[in-house]
């Protein structure tokens, strides 16, 4: 019983660093296109300001 449960919470650590790997890439591959997104358009497109000129983040679709 022993035995199992700890090949069982090794795979799970093993689960556990895979996913932290690719949350990484993910974080990543969203940075990287954040800033495309912003040289391809004015900033004002994404961050603007409110009615209030508190500022506001949208992120455009392109829809």
């Amino acid at each position: 019983m022993v035995t199992s449960e700890s090949d069982e919470i090794k795979k799970l650590q093993k689960t556990i660093s895979e996913l932290q790997i690719e949350l990484r890439f993910l974080q990543e591959t969203v940075s990287v296109l954040m800033g495309a997104m912003m040289e391809e358009n004015d900033s004002e497109e994404f961050f603007g300001n409110t009615e209030t000129s508190n500022p506001a983040f949208r992120l455009n679709m392109g829809m």
